[in-house]
C-alpha cells in the first residue's frame, strides 16, 4: 500500500502543467495580435495569435515570471503560480514612444580611399592599354613602381 501510494505522489509531481490566456488593449478591450509572452527563467518565449491568444505546454508547476510585451504598449511583468493548466490574461497600456532625433552621415568612397591605412592605387583603361606588358599583373607592378 506504502508503494502505490509513493507511485502515485511521484507520477502527480512529474504532471506537466500549462499556461495559456488572451492579451488585450486595457482601454479598448482588443486582442493583441503578435504580442510577445516569455518565461526568462525558463527561456520560453511565445506570440498571440490573431485572437490575441498565446499557450505554453509541458511547464512545470510552481511560480514563473511571464514578461508580456507588445510595440507601442508599456510592457507588464508578472508573478503566475501555475498548477495544472492555468488560465492568466494580460492587458496592456497604450504608450506613447518618442525617440531623439537621428542623424545619419555618409562617407565618399574617396574618403575611404584617404583614410584606408595601405596605400591604395588606381588603374585606368586607357593606362591598362597602352601599357606594353604581357597580362594584368605585369602592368599593375610597373604602375605601382611608379608611385
Amino acid at each position: 500500500m506504502l508503494f502505490l501510494l509513493a507511485t502515485h505522489v511521484l507520477l502527480a509531481n512529474d504532471e506537466k502543467a500549462g499556461l495559456s490566456g488572451v492579451v488585450t488593449d486595457a482601454t479598448t478591450q482588443t486582442s493583441l495580435a503578435g504580442a510577445t509572452i516569455s518565461i526568462p527563467d525558463l527561456r520560453l518565449t511565445t506570440t498571440t495569435d490573431a485572437n490575441g491568444r498565446y499557450e505554453f505546454n509541458a511547464l512545470t508547476s510552481g511560480r514563473l515570471t511571464i514578461q508580456v510585451s507588445y510595440v507601442g504598449y508599456k510592457s507588464k511583468v508578472e508573478m503566475v503560480t501555475v498548477q495544472g493548466q492555468t488560465t492568466q490574461n494580460f492587458s496592456l497600456s497604450p504608450s506613447v514612444v518618442e525617440n531623439e532625433n537621428v542623424t545619419v552621415t555618409g562617407v565618399s568612397s574617396a574618403t575611404r580611399l584617404k583614410s584606408t591605412p595601405v596605400q591604395v592605387s588606381i588603374i585606368s583603361k586607357k593606362d591598362i592599354q597602352q601599357s606594353v606588358g604581357n597580362n594584368l599583373l605585369d602592368v599593375v607592378a610597373k604602375e605601382a613602381a611608379f608611385l
